[in-house]
C-alpha cells in the first residue's frame, strides 16, 4: 500500500474480490464439490446472488436453502458461463400452506405465477392449498404476505415489502409536493 491513498487501495481490492468471484466458475470438466456441511454432491454449479457467501453448492442444498427466501436470483455455471435464473429453475415450488409447516395434501399447481418484489418481477410456481382449509387463492397469498393483483384467479402478486417500499415513496413525494 505504500505510495496509495486509503481509496484507491480500496478500490483495488474491491475489484480484485469483483474479480476473483467471477472467475470462480466451476471446470466443466471437473465439477466443484457442493460446500454445504454433509453434502457429497460432485455437482455444485449453482450460487446465490442475493445471500451474503457466494460459493457454490448442490441445486438440493440451494433448495433446502433458500426454502423460506424463494424470491432469490442464483446464478448458474454451465458451458464455460454464468446465467442468472430464478429459483424456479432448479425446482423451488412455493407451497401456501393452511398453517405453518403443513403441506397440502391436495396442492393445486400454479407454474407460471409472478411476483413482484423490490429489486424485480419472479416467475415463481406456487401451489395453492386445495383441500378448502387455507381459503380462497386470494387470502392465501394475503396469509404468505404477498397481495394479489386480482382476487378471482390471481396469476399474480406483489410482495408486501415491496407494496410498502412504493407506499413510502409515494407518501414521501406527496408530503413533497404538498410543501411547495
Amino acid at each position: 500500500m505504500p505510495g496509495m491513498d486509503l481509496g484507491e487501495f480500496l478500490q483495488d481490492l474491491l475489484c480484485e474480490a469483483v474479480l476473483e468471484l467471477n472467475d470462480q466458475g466451476p471446470d466443466t470438466d471437473v465439477p466443484r464439490q457442493c460446500t454445504q456441511r454433509d453434502c457429497t454432491s460432485p455437482l455444485a454449479y449453482s450460487r446465490c446472488l442475493d445471500c451474503h457467501a457466494a460459493e457454490f453448492i448442490c441445486d438440493n442444498c440451494m433448495l433446502q436453502s433458500h426454502a423460506h427466501i424463494p424470491l432469490h436470483q442464483i446464478q448458474r455455471y454451465h458451458n464455460g458461463r454464468f446465467s442468472t435464473v430464478g429459483l424456479k429453475n432448479i425446482g423451488m415450488r412455493i407451497a401456501l400452506t393452511h398453517l405453518p409447516c403443513d403441506p397440502c395434501p391436495i396442492p393445486v399447481p400454479e407454474n407460471h405465477f409472478i411476483i413482484v418484489d423490490t429489486d424485480r418481477a419472479h416467475n415463481v410456481a406456487i401451489d395453492f392449498c386445495g383441500c378448502g382449509k387455507g381459503g380462497t387463492r386470494a387470502e392465501q397469498l394475503v396469509a404468505a404476505r404477498l397481495y394479489p393483483c386480482s382476487y378471482e384467479r390471481p396469476r399474480a402478486a406483489i410482495s408486501f415489502r415491496m407494496a410498502i417500499t412504493a407506499s413510502g415513496r409515494r407518501s414521501r413525494s406527496s408530503s413533497r409536493a404538498s410543501s411547495d
